[in-house]
């Protein structure tokens, strides 16, 4: 994963939904292979980092607002990354919208159903 890249998708997706970095927590997969460039993205933004197991993500299945088959036949939901918000926000969180969108990355953001943003 390109960290530089990362980071510019998440200031891209904080500011789009007009979200204040003090109230965002990044959340990421707890992917090994990924673990060093999300801890850089978190370290660049300021932000706190939580790594979600990926089995975490079926149980918000239901309420991702992309459906990528590939994704969907891959991983079991229509976007990792709103899953991962989602999972991330806890119980009777929502997303503020669709993915951002990269060749190679996304990037989503939940509302905890208590005010805090996750990206």
């Amino acid at each position: 994963m390109d960290a530089d890249a990362a980071v510019a998708l998440v200031r891209q997706a904080l500011a789009r939904w007009r979200v204040d970095f003090g109230d965002a927590t990044l959340i990421a997969p707890a992917r090994e292979e990924d673990r060093a460039a999300f801890e850089k993205v978190a370290t660049t933004l300021g932000l706190a980092l939580v790594f979600v197991a990926m089995d975490a993500l079926q149980a918000r299945k239901d309420d991702v607002l992309t459906q990528s088959p590939r994704v969907l036949a891959m991983f079991g939901v229509g976007s990792v990354a709103e899953a991962l918000a989602l999972a991330g926000a806890g119980a009777g969180s929502r997303l503020l919208g669709p993915r951002l969108a990269t060749e190679r990355l996304t990037c989503a953001i939940a509302r905890a159903a208590e005010q805090g943003e996750t990206a």
